[in-house]
């Protein structure tokens, strides 16, 4: 395999700056390895200080996809 379709972000790294993430992440686009990057398990003010970063500093703002969080009640009543 050449390249992934998607490659997940799957928590928000408090510890890193979401410049320095979301760089590394676009240089993984750029050098043709992914072809979207994507986020999931965090807050909204979250993703959107990720946006608000990409569309500043980053070409690829407009290729991403986010997975919306599963409630554990809603996975207990889909038994």
């Amino acid at each position: 395999m050449d390249y992934v379709d998607i490659y997940m972000l799957h928590f928000f790294d408090v510890n890193t700056p979401v410049e320095e993430t979301m760089g590394a992440l676009n240089d993984i686009v750029r050098a043709g390895k992914a072809r979207y990057i994507g986020v999931s398990t965090m807050y909204t003010w979250q993703f959107a200080k990720i946006m608000q970063v990409c569309e500043r500093r980053l070409a690829q703002a407009d290729q991403y996809a986010v997975a919306t969080e599963t409630s554990r009640i809603a996975r207990k009543s889909a038994k």
